[in-house]
């Protein structure tokens, strides 16, 4: 993204402002504004009403444009809750959207991450299947032995199918 002027002159601002004994805000207009803590971080707000009942949303955080990032980066970086001022304001036209659908953006934003993570082949339940197929033998004579311990067939070899509660297995032994 270039650096015109007026992205140049909307930054000046924001770099050099400093919170002093309570937070700072930077009204952008349409309930988007910046806030700088006392500690120094500078995060995106927007600031909606729906149903008559005032809400706040936490856009995300505040960076400077960075030079000689590809989209995949800024993706990325978007992804991770930190925005130009100009992907704020797309940011929040966006959540006006939602709004005027009667939509709440916080609630939306859960959804997505939601959706995100359960779309990741990273998750707990895909690796756990992955190793019990790799180790698929490992795993049915473990869970073979497991059963013939704690029901007392130590000799008898259970199919995994006969995986069944205690009080199950119990009632079919004599058809065993």
């Amino acid at each position: 993204m270039a650096i015109t002027k007026e992205t140049l002159c909307l930054q000046i601002p924001i770099r050099n402002t400093k919170a002093e004994s309570r937070p700072a805000k930077l009204n952008d207009g349409k309930g988007l504004y910046l806030e700088v803590s006392l500690n120094g971080s500078k995060l995106w707000r927007y600031r909606y009403k729906i149903n008559g009942k005032e809400n706040l949303l936490a856009i995300g955080e505040y960076c400077q444009i960075p030079t000689g990032e590809t989209e995949e980066q800024a993706l990325v970086r978007r992804q991770g809750r930190s925005f130009t001022h100009s992907e704020a304001r797309s940011e929040r036209e966006r959540c006006r959207g939602l709004v005027t659908q009667g939509i709440h953006p916080s609630h939306n934003q859960r959804i997505e991450k939601i959706r995100r993570s359960a779309e990741s082949v990273n998750t707990f339940k895909a690796i756990a299947e992955a190793w019990i197929k790799e180790h698929s033998e490992w795993v049915e004579l473990v869970v073979e032995a497991k059963l013939g311990v704690e029901l007392g067939f130590n000799g008898v070899r259970l199919p995994l199918a006969c995986c069944l509660p205690k009080f199950q297995l119990l009632r079919w032994l004599p058809v065993l």
